[in-house]
């Protein structure tokens, strides 16, 4: 009998330790062999973070974005945490290389509802984090949509805009609107081209027999110390169907909000401004089920996917759009973008066992054939994770990384530039903190589809991420293809015979690992007597 040898060690550049455990055991013994206990043999392997990684403290986590709160030039990472009676706090983190430090104390969002003391005043109230940019440098808000009725009575009353600052090492929330009516959306863009960001809300009207379905809009601009009361109007967009931040599509000063409506005329809207209105524009087309404006040989267009079509569109203001370029013979499931000079590179897939497929605003594609998954991150997929799909924001003079499966894909002057990375196992990266030198992940239990948009989106109640933990990995580590060779294995030592040769019981044994959060389990085994070892 020999032993059973678990074998390699992966590792990925999550900020944590994603490692194999070398686990050495199990076989069955022959009747003239006694074998040890698994509690005489058994020990705990501890697994370290990886050396450049920070984790934060376990909480039960909302949201995470990194932005710049005190104007200094680095950006701290923000995180909305729940307490125990659905309270939601907020807490400030700086990094200096692997060290972690919290500013000042955690700061009351929503309050805890204690038992036999409810506050009906901020129960089951939404909150999102909404990063926005005041024409010199990016800041936070903290929205929330509070009530002041009891429980399921009546509709939501107010939305609440709330800003985080730091004075004196202290962090602190202040008042940056009065209440305005209740929103399901928040979103921060530039309206009217002058660099300074407006907020747009909207809330989905009862219909009461008004065929049109309204939505109510408003928009609300910053005087250089508030926001003052917005300007408001109704539009038959689409009752329940949510605003998104759609981009420069007409070529004109300022960006524009996008509509897939669901209800009404259907298909793809704007709301741009036009001469100081918001005004609504249809697109004519009906069919999109994704868009995201781009740049196209210079101009302004849109990329649209859905229906088995992938299509650009020429959307000049006040008009309907027209087709630059139109394909029903390729990948339609819209990943993202890549800018590079004065064209876009549209990112599209049929599925990650397809690759991925980035092609030029022409719809010709850039590479022989579809990027594929990594051979980890396969091996991920295997163990019934999912690597990371999605853009990679590493901060400074990075033109722009999307991360599939185990690869990045930049533009290199005239070219893309392909490379292997780590394949990121239910981790999503939400954005640079410190000075651009290192990045931030979340990390959950179960996939998280996507980061949330830092520019707002729908408020929803304050719902945690499932296991989620919060680390911070160094820009060129996060960078780093998986390499076996990287770390040594630890190894749990379960039994021994008295020809020292590896043994357990016959009814399995226990093992106990204690490693940071992310980390996983590659156990693997062999065994001369019975063929290989049957491990979970």
């Amino acid at each position: 009998m020999g032993p059973a040898v678990l074998s390699r060690l992966h590792r990925a550049a999550t900020g944590l330790m994603v490692a194999a455990l070398l686990v050495l055991g199990v076989c069955l013994a022959a009747a003239s062999v006694p074998a040890r206990g698994a509690d005489e043999g058994a020990a705990v392997v501890s697994i370290p973070p990886e050396p450049d990684a920070a984790v934060l403290p376990d909480a039960p986590t909302v949201q995470v974005l990194t932005v710049d709160l005190d104007g200094d030039g680095g950006r701290e990472l923000v995180r909305l945490v729940a307490g125990q009676f659905d309270g939601v706090f907020l807490e400030a983190w700086r990094f200096a290389g692997a060290q972690a430090r919290q500013v000042g104390e955690r700061v009351t969002v929503l309050p805890d509802q204690r038992p036999g003391r409810p506050d009906p005043i901020r129960m089951d109230a939404p909150v999102r984090l909404v990063a926005w940019n005041d024409g010199s440098r990016e800041r936070l808000l903290v929205a929330t949509r509070p009530r002041f009725e009891e429980r399921d009575i009546g509709p939501p009353c107010c939305l609440i805009l709330e800003e985080p600052v730091v004075e004196a090492a202290e962090l602190r929330l202040v008042d940056v609107a009065l209440p305005s009516n209740a929103a399901d959306v928040v979103i921060a863009l530039d309206l009217d081209g002058d660099g300074r960001d407006e907020l747009l809300t909207t809330r989905s009207l009862p219909p009461q027999g008004d065929i049109t379905y309204p939505l109510e809009v408003r928009v609300h601009r910053f005087d250089g110390s508030t926001f003052g009361l917005p300007a408001s109007w109704t539009f038959p967009l689409g009752s329940g169907d949510s605003v998104f931040h759609l981009g420069d599509s007409d070529g004109e000063p300022g960006e524009e909000a996008g509509l897939l409506a669901t209800l009404g005329s259907g298909g793809l809207l704007r709301l741009a401004w036009r001469d100081g209105e918001l005004v609504q524009e249809h697109s004519g087309a009906v069919w999109p089920l994704a868009a995201r404006a781009i740049l196209a040989e210079g101009g302004a267009a849109v990329a649209a996917a859905g229906s088995r079509r992938l299509a650009v569109l020429s959307w000049p203001p006040g008009r309907r759009a027209e087709l630059i370029a139109s394909a029903s013979d390729l990948p339609t499931i819209l990943l993202g973008t890549l800018r590079h000079g004065e064209d876009t590179t549209i990112l599209v897939t049929e599925g990650e066992s397809a690759g991925l497929l980035p092609v030029s605003s022409r719809l010709v594609p850039l590479l022989d054939e579809p990027l594929s998954p990594s051979a980890p991150a396969r091996a991920v997929r295997e163990a019934s994770l999912l690597p990371y799909v999605g853009p990679l924001p590493l901060g400074g003079d990075d033109p722009g990384t999307f991360a599939f499966a185990g690869r990045a894909l930049r533009w290199d002057g005239g070219a893309p530039l392909v490379r292997d990375i780590g394949s990121l196992p239910n981790t999503v990266p939400v954005g640079s903190v410190g000075v651009d030198d290192a990045v931030a992940l979340v990390r959950a239990d179960f996939f998280l589809a996507e980061p949330d948009e830092p520019r707002g989106g729908p408020l929803r109640p304050a719902t945690t991420i499932p296991g989620a933990s919060v680390s911070i990995v160094g820009r060129q580590a996060l960078l780093a293809a998986e390499d076996s060779t990287a770390w040594q294995p630890e190894v749990a030592v379960i039994g021994r015979d008295a020809e020292g040769r590896l043994l357990s019981g016959r009814d399995g044994f226990d093992v106990e690992v204690a490693g940071p959060p992310g980390t996983l389990l590659d156990i693997r085994g062999e065994a001369e007597v019975g063929g290989p070892a049957a491990l979970p």
